[in-house]
């Protein structure tokens, strides 16, 4: 098992590092996976737009895995935002 750090990016906003050890790139694959839909499903509600962005460092500090979510809304209630929304 290999230790790594979980830095996470909601909105410009650091959390972490969280460390955690785990076997391989596909376990840090699937926990970066696992974080940013975990993250997307509890901070999206009441928000038209949220960008959050997950790097994982190895224990020299090098990045070795960067994932992302951006999601943005909006209502389309006038003729031209449907117009410019389809060009």
């Amino acid at each position: 098992m290999a230790h790594y750090y979980f830095d996470v990016f909601n909105d410009g906003a650091l959390y972490g590092p969280v460390p955690m050890e785990l076997e391989g790139r596909e376990a840090v694959e699937r926990e970066a996976h696992r974080i940013l839909s975990d993250m997307a499903r509890d901070d999206l509600l009441g928000r038209d737009a949220m960008s959050i962005v997950l790097e994982v460092r190895d224990q020299r500090g090098q990045s070795v895995f960067v994932g992302s979510v951006t999601f943005v809304s909006r209502w389309l209630d006038r003729r031209s935002d449907v117009v410019s929304h389809l060009s």
